[in-house]
Formats: C-alpha cells, structure tokens, sequence
C-alpha cells in the first residue's frame, strides 16, 4: 500500500516531540548546534549552544548525550567528543587529526577520517580508546566518499566500510581487538554501496546498491551471513534506518521514503517528502527521524510514534 502526504499535509500535522527538549540538530551554513523544542504541531528550534570551538561537521546522537564535531585546531581539522548538550554546559576533549567522521548510531565507537588515513576510536560513551592510524592506501578499494557508507557492530566493536574496486565492493572491517589491523570480511561482485548500517535486530548489515537499485543484507556476520536482496527498485539511497522490527525505511534522493518490509522482501509503502533528503539519522532514538539536515531549511521529520507524521521546523529568520 502507498502512502503519500502533500505539502499542505505536511505542514498541518499535529504531532508532538517529547518533552520541552527532545534532541539537537547541526546547522552546516551557521556552524551551531541547536536544541528542538517540541511542542504538539509547533516544534521549533532554540538557542543556539555554545561551543569553545567552531565546528565545521557535528554528529549528534542520543538525543544530545554524545557527539563527535570537526573542527580546526591549531590550523588544522581535528575531532572532539562532546558531552553534555543536553545540561547546557557541553564539555569537549580531543581525539586527534580527522576532516571527516562517521558515528556509530548508539554513540560508542567513530571512524575518523583524514585525507590518508582512517582511524577506529572505541568508548566514546567513557573513556574513547583511539586505535592506530591505517592508511587508506593500504586498503583493497576507495573508502566511498558518500555519509553513510559505513556500519557498526556491537559484537564484537567493529566498523565496516565499503571499499569500491572496480567492479566489486570489500566489506573492510576495522574491530577493537585490533584497530590497526583492517581484514576484508568479503567481497560483493557488481555491488557499489550508496548507503549502509548495521541493524540486529532486524537480522544484519543492511546495505543500498546503486548499481542495480536494490537493497541488500547480509543476514547474520558480515563476513560470512547469507547474502538476501530484501527488495528492488530502490534507487539513489540517501539513508537507512530502521522504523519497527519488522520494516526498515530508505530514504531516496528522488524525494520519496521508501518502506521495506522483512517478512515480503520488497517494498509495500513510500511516503512523498516534499524535500529531498540528505540522511536518514534519529533525533529522539526509536520514535523521531531526521530526514534532511540544515543544509536546506527547513528540517523535515518524521513522527514514527504519530501514524509516521511529518512536520517542519522552520529555522529561526526563515529560509535562507
């Protein structure tokens, strides 16, 4: 079954977040981070906190718990963990050189990434654990360059990224027992990931094929889970995230969410999104996803706990 929302429908749903402050969102064009007011059919987007330093990239997870920002230091990007968004006090310590970094979901482990190297940092939520630096170099493929193409596994601490060669991907994972030591857990023939994640309960590493327009998974260890396409005819991946047990949702540059169902492996319902979406990341963890970043104003969101809903929040002053 199909299911679209116009714009006017957009605009005038009534859902509500949770609680006066229900998670942040990074503004690209501002540099700040901003807490969401939730408020039934009027979230909006308060003041922005301060920062000791001016981030360039900011991933936001837990509702503001943790967060891992890009900034310059002393001429040069480095990575900081920030705690303590949502107290109004957020305190921030170094990780080392990286221009671009790619959070695990649930906050505890990073990819930092520079021009040549790539580095596994493991314990964000204590005391992070940075491993050795690998050089990208050495690795069987280019690391894609698109957000997104990169999973966590819990268990055992693992990063997977996608390495493209040719005409296969490597599935290259990069684990705590030893983060200096990068092993190809396999190779996908005719296989080019747009967009993947690491999802358990939903039965594995769930990845989006632009080369075919499909989705993937791997069902069960990366490096050796059966192999299943869950569905077709789902292009240009901007994000997946998982939306119940049973239903993983893939948001599409064409401007749709596209929702995959487990059970009949294929895709049995899309919703229309009147903006094209950049990722697919949670604001509040299990009920509140973030379709498009600040990028573009405004920010469109989706109310799984409200008949999936979708409102905007408007950036204070307006479009820009």
């Amino acid at each position: 079954m199909a299911v679209s929302m116009t714009l006017p429908g957009l605009l005038a749903a009534q859902v509500s977040l949770v609680g006066p402050r229900s998670g942040f969102v990074f503004d690209e064009i501002r540099g700040e981070v901003r807490p969401v007011i939730g408020e039934p059919g009027g979230a909006y987007l308060g003041r922005a906190v301060a920062l000791e330093i001016a981030p360039k990239q900011m991933e936001i997870r837990n509702g503001g718990a943790i967060a891992i920002a890009i900034a310059e230091a002393d001429g040069a990007p480095s990575a900081w963990r920030v705690t303590g968004l949502a107290d109004g006090a957020p305190e921030l310590l170094p990780l080392g050189p990286a221009t671009r970094v790619e959070l695990d979901p649930a906050g505890r482990m990073a990819l930092l990434f520079t021009e040549e190297t790539v580095r596994l940092v493991t314990g964000l939520e204590k005391e992070p654990v940075p491993g050795p630096e690998v050089a990208l170099a050495s690795l069987p493929g280019v690391l894609s360059p698109a957000q997104g193409a990169v999973a966590f596994q819990h268990e055992p601490g693992c990063a997977i990224a996608a390495a493209r060669s040719e005409n296969a991907t490597a599935l290259v994972m990069l684990c705590a027992d030893a983060p200096g030591e990068p092993r190809v857990a396999r190779w996908l023939e005719g296989v080019d990931i747009a967009r993947m994640i690491y999802l358990e309960a939903q039965g594995g590493l769930w990845m989006a094929d632009r080369t075919a327009a499909r989705v993937l998974r791997v069902h069960g260890a990366p490096d050796s889970g059966e192999l299943e396409t869950m569905a077709e005819g789902v292009s240009q991946a901007a994000g997946i995230q998982a939306v119940s047990r049973d239903e993983v949702a893939v948001a599409q540059e064409d401007g749709w969410l596209a929702i995959v169902s487990i059970r009949e492996r294929g895709v049995t319902g899309y919703l229309e999104l009147p903006a094209l979406p950049d990722r697919l990341d949670y604001l509040v963890p299990g009920r509140i996803l973030v379709c498009t970043r600040l990028r573009r104003d405004p920010v469109l969101v989706i109310d799984l706990g409200q008949d999936r809903a979708s409102f905007f929040i408007p950036m204070p002053g307006g479009a820009r």
